[in-house]
């Protein structure tokens, strides 16, 4: 075992573990091996699916601008199900940015997307690998998990590199995956340790009422889950 361990962080985060969840470590786990790029958060106009500007907002996935891609990422996200068949038929069409597209097929979580998940699990580009394991979290797939644990270090945030689109899904998916992350703690790699602690803190901190984007419900809820971290 890597001797850069923090043993306070592992006994704390098994504390709360063993509190909560009835669960310790069980030993080494296999290594495993995400966040998205940055996109506008406002479009000018929303279209609909069946809206003739359509096939010219999928078109901008094939641009070398990436603002006009994340813009049409954005544009297809606020559209929802309804743009998903668009969507799979684009996904492989030659010059495609398949990383955004994936991205926005996560966002959406539609089940009709479960294929292309999949299949993006094993993909060449890590972005694309770390968005299908966080779409199988947003649609419910059984195979959710391992997925995630498999791309757990894959696309980490340039400015924060303990956050990855996996360990942002774990965050999601409440107790369930606090066995594995536990073993994760104990893994020769540091950025795999890193990011499964992020992953449990998240899973702390949803517990007390934690939202993306939103934050605490109040400042007790904040405080809360700070002294439960901490004194564990």
């Amino acid at each position: 075992m890597n001797q850069d361990v923090s043993w306070r962080t592992i006994h704390r985060v098994m504390t709360v573990a063993v509190v909560l969840f009835g669960c310790g470590p069980r030993g080494p786990a296999p290594k495993s091996s995400t966040t998205a790029r940055g996109r506008t958060d406002e479009v000018a106009a929303t279209p609909t699916a069946s809206d003739p500007a359509l096939p010219g907002i999928l078109g901008a996935l094939s641009s070398a601008d990436v603002l006009a891609q994340n813009d049409a990422v954005a544009a297809v996200i606020e559209i929802g199900p309804a743009a998903v068949p668009s969507l799979l038929a684009w996904l492989d069409q030659p010059g495609v940015s398949r990383d955004q597209v994936m991205y926005a097929l996560a966002r959406i979580g539609d089940a009709r997307a479960q294929p292309a998940f999949r299949a993006g699990l094993k993909d060449k580009n890590e972005r694309v690998r770390a968005y299908a394991a966080q779409g199988l979290v947003r649609i419910g797939d059984p195979n959710a998990l391992p997925a995630c644990l498999e791309t757990l270090n894959d696309a980490a945030d340039e400015l924060h590199a303990d956050r990855t689109p996996s360990v942002v899904a774990l965050g999601e998916m409440g107790l369930r995956p606090v066995p594995a992350l536990l073993d994760l703690l104990l893994d020769d790699d540091r950025d795999t340790r890193m990011h499964a602690e992020r992953a449990l803190e998240s899973i702390v901190a949803r517990r007390h009422g934690f939202r993306p984007g939103q934050g605490f419900p109040d400042a007790k809820a904040d405080e809360a889950m700070r002294s439960e971290w901490q004194a564990n």
